[in-house]
């Protein structure tokens, strides 16, 4: 079996011809009985005739297209005039801009192109659609190509954002005997430009000057340190000096050049 289709290209209806049948009385009339005689001769490339013996009158073209006796009688003489059908010697019917206007296919393609169609659809490959697509029409290669590139690339960058946000989660975690699963606010600094250095230096920071007191330990966690609102602010947070401790009596760190000329 063989599949036939028609073409209309999207100026049909502003061609003059048709135009000028469409602004008659009854022209959208004209117009679709125009249509199904297309479609009737699209698989016996544009000739209408009901048998070698014998041709097409108005009356069974009425019929075969359900279509008013006027309506037929009063187009073909339009058609004619138009040259938009050619009444041959034997009274055979030609539409005369079918060969331009149809395609066919095989069963056994057609039957190949739905199977392809459903696999696609079954499993999500849109990129072998492209593909497909660049075999019949090679002018799209390169703009194909590129699509790839960019996709691959921004999977890498992803892939590379995954990685960086897991190394501080972990480091995190390690620091603090936590175990914290949410990247996103990491993943979100991230991308604006934030590096994994950075955030092990925020950790460091507030680890040491937290981590000993009851009050602010609890703000030990994620969405406190690497929120937009705190990141930057704690990165550039200029380091306390440690107390240094003796026993249980801490001692602070003194400038003694300083006092030395205070006292004398």
């Amino acid at each position: 079996m063989k599949y036939f289709w028609l073409k209309l290209d999207k100026n049909f209806f502003q061609q003059h011809d048709v135009r000028l049948i469409e602004s008659m009385p009854n022209g959208k009339e004209l117009l679709l009985f125009y249509i199904k005689l297309l479609a009737e001769s699209v698989p016996h490339e544009g000739n209408l005739r009901f048998s070698d013996d014998v041709a097409y009158d108005n009356e069974v073209l009425a019929g075969i297209t359900n279509t008013d006796i006027s309506i037929v009688e009063q187009a073909m003489k339009l058609f004619e005039k138009f040259k938009l059908v050619e009444i041959k010697e034997d009274d055979t019917i030609n539409m005369t801009q079918v060969a331009e206007m149809t395609g066919s296919v095989t069963d056994w393609a057609e039957k190949k192109r739905r199977y392809r169609e459903q696999q696609r659809t079954q499993e999500g490959h849109a990129e072998d659609k492209e593909e497909d697509t660049a075999r019949t029409c090679p002018i799209r290669d390169k703009s194909i190509e590129i699509r790839y590139k960019e996709k691959e690339i921004i999977k890498k960058e992803k892939n590379e954002k995954t990685e960086k946000a897991d190394e501080v989660m972990n480091y995190f975690n390690a620091k603090m005997g936590t175990r914290y699963r949410n990247r996103d606010m990491i993943k979100a600094r991230l991308n604006e430009g934030f590096t994994v250095e950075d955030f092990k230096t925020v950790i460091d920071k507030k680890y040491n000057k937290w981590h000993d007191d009851p009050r602010m330990c609890q703000y030990l966690r994620p969405e406190t340190l690497f929120c937009k609102t705190h990141f930057e602010s704690y990165l550039n947070e200029v380091d306390a000096k440690p107390k240094t401790k003796f026993g249980n009596i801490e001692t602070h760190d003194y400038n003694f050049s300083e006092l030395e000329r205070i006292l004398t």
